[in-house]
Order: C-alpha cells, then structure tokens, then sequence
C-alpha cells in the first residue's frame, strides 16, 4: 500500500537533497580550508619575520669541513707524511 505519488517523486526528492548536501558540503570545505591557509600564512610570516630578525649563522658540517681544509692549507708545518689516514696492523701475526 504505498502511495503511488510519492514512489513517483521519490527520486527527485533524493536527487535534491544529495544536490543540496554536496552544495553545503563544498562550502563547508572551502571554508575550512580557507581558515587553513590562513592559519599557514601567519605561521610562515611568523617564521620569515622571526629568521629576519633573530637571525644566527649556522654553521654545518660542510663549511666546517671547509675551514678544516684552509687551517690545513695554511699550515705549513704539516708534512706529507703527518697528513692521511693511520691503519694500525700486526705483520706478524696469521
């Protein structure tokens, strides 16, 4: 017993309410995402304007390496024999 009317538009109702869940749904998204670039926004001009500022001279691995290199060119006293690697081993023992 159902209603022969209502089987009838049923469809449509269905396909209006998915058409107006999928408007607010992609409204729902921008705004979130919005409010999420804003929020990466201030957080990187925080960043750019802290490392602007508060600015400390890192020094890493390769431009120490760097000055090792030129103290080692500077100093003359230095033979060829003192710089390298040392392998220790015994000749003696098999």
């Amino acid at each position: 017993m159902t209603n022969p009317i209502l089987a009838k538009i049923m469809p449509y109702l269905m396909m209006a309410l998915m058409c107006v869940l999928f408007i607010v749904s992609f409204f729902i998204f921008w705004y979130v995402f919005l409010i999420v670039i804003a929020i990466g926004l201030i957080l990187f001009l925080i960043g750019f304007v802290r490392a602007k500022l508060f600015h400390h001279k890192k020094t890493t691995a390769l431009h120490e390496a760097f000055i090792i290199d030129i103290q080692k060119e500077n100093n003359s006293s230095d033979t060829p024999e003192k710089i390298g690697r040392i392998i220790e081993h015994d000749e003696h023992e098999q």
